[in-house]
């Protein structure tokens, strides 16, 4: 049997848990140049903080989302209902004028948050379908109508992808050590639903030492 997504726990909310991703890198690049910007500091660490807590929000959807999957039909597949994705996997050439402490103008700042978007869903789509570092690979899997993935192989990047971006409740960024420690803990969960192997097992190790660092919280 094959798993149709759900709306609680389909690919409609993995969507928007993987918005998540750009908005924490784009966060990053924000914090890092304020200090360089002499003229208006407070607008890049305002904007960090605005983006940081939008994605605060999408990652615990994200987390949700990948929880309920978990406990859908763990034989079948789970069901893309979307072509392969707009934009590139490259950094937008907005991004650098950010990285030396340019202030972008609006029309431009919203044009880079939605390049910035497209690039993030792109690269959590082709890591679904087991490309994670290639999306050109992606590509020819969207070819067919019926775009389907192994239940196991899509909970196991979807949890690699979780822990990696639990960091954004890491101390450097939010300091939520509960809230890292919640997404590693179903990160761990989502592992143990899955058949044991070397990677998963490599895997879970990771994701103990992660735990116990953050004092099991």
């Amino acid at each position: 049997m094959n798993m149709r997504a759900k709306p609680a726990c389909g690919i409609r909310w993995f969507r928007r848990g993987w918005r998540k991703a750009f908005r924490s890198e784009l966060a990053d690049a924000y914090e890092a140049r304020a200090d360089m910007n002499l003229t208006s500091p407070l607008c890049f660490w305002q904007q960090a903080t605005l983006l940081r807590i939008m994605a605060a929000s999408a990652a615990l959807d994200f987390t949700q989302a990948v929880h309920e999957t978990v406990d859908c039909d763990r034989e079948g597949n789970v069901h893309f209902a979307f072509g392969y994705p707009a934009g590139t996997a490259a950094q937008p050439a907005a991004l650098r004028d950010i990285s030396v402490g340019i202030w972008l103008p609006d029309p431009e700042r919203e044009s880079l948050e939605n390049a910035m978007l497209q690039r993030g869903v792109l690269l959590a789509v082709s890591r679904a379908v087991g490309s994670p570092n290639d999306p050109a690979k992606a590509q020819p899997v969207f070819q067919t109508t019926d775009v389907k993935v192994p239940h196991e192989a899509f909970v196991f990047q979807m949890a690699k992808l979780m822990y990696e971006e639990s960091e954004l409740f890491g101390s450097e960024r939010m300091d939520r050590p509960n809230r890292q420690a919640t997404m590693c803990g179903e990160a761990r969960e989502a592992l143990r639903s899955l058949p044991p192997n070397d990677d998963t097992q490599d895997f879970a190790e990771q994701i103990d030492k992660t735990l116990k660092q953050l004092g099991g919280k």
